[in-house]
């Protein structure tokens, strides 16, 4: 419980502290809002150019923003839905493979005292979210040691959040 409320303050601290938005988030939020306006999932009114590689992302941030919330808030609260789904598949991963919860707790005090997650979790991208599909993907094969429909699954929707997510899915099924 102890090793759990030092990950847990490490991370809250390194979320408070690390927190900026990079700039090329902007870019799917402006996709987002055009969309939402009517005008597609464009950048420019008119223009036909498709600039976004995270089609998942935009889709998953349309009902936060229709709520009301801004992009960057809207980015963060599903950034850390797709936090808590990693770090939950990082333990029951972990404890899993070495039939130990307090390896599952190693695992996500490591994970959860990661500075780097902490910042791409307040980073406005897709990154968090992919990076959980990806464990949730790989925890269905590694529990099952076959593949599944759900790890299928995790990876096809890894897919639709960045093309990159072809190649994950790809070794995966080797």
């Amino acid at each position: 419980m102890l090793v759990g409320g030092i990950g847990l303050g490490v991370l809250v601290w390194n979320l408070v502290h690390l927190y900026s938005v990079v700039d090329d988030a902007y870019i799917s939020f402006r996709y987002l809002d055009n969309w939402l306006a009517g005008h597609g999932l464009v950048y420019n009114p008119g223009e036909r150019v498709e600039g976004y590689t995270n089609f998942l992302w935009i889709v998953l941030l349309a009902p936060l923003r229709l709520l009301g919330l801004q992009p960057e808030l809207a980015s963060f609260v599903l950034s850390l839905a797709a936090l808590a789904l990693l770090l939950g598949a990082v333990f029951r991963t972990a404890s899993s493979l070495a039939d130990s919860p307090v390896a599952g707790g190693a695992a996500l005090l490591l994970a959860a005292s990661s500075a780097h997650l902490a910042r791409w979790t307040t980073s406005g991208m897709e990154t968090v979210g992919f990076a959980a599909l990806l464990a949730l993907a790989n925890q269905q094969l590694a529990l099952r040691r076959q593949h599944s429909l759900k790890s299928s699954l995790f990876f096809g929707l890894a897919v639709l959040t960045r093309p990159n997510g072809v190649l994950h899915g790809a070794v995966a099924f080797l």
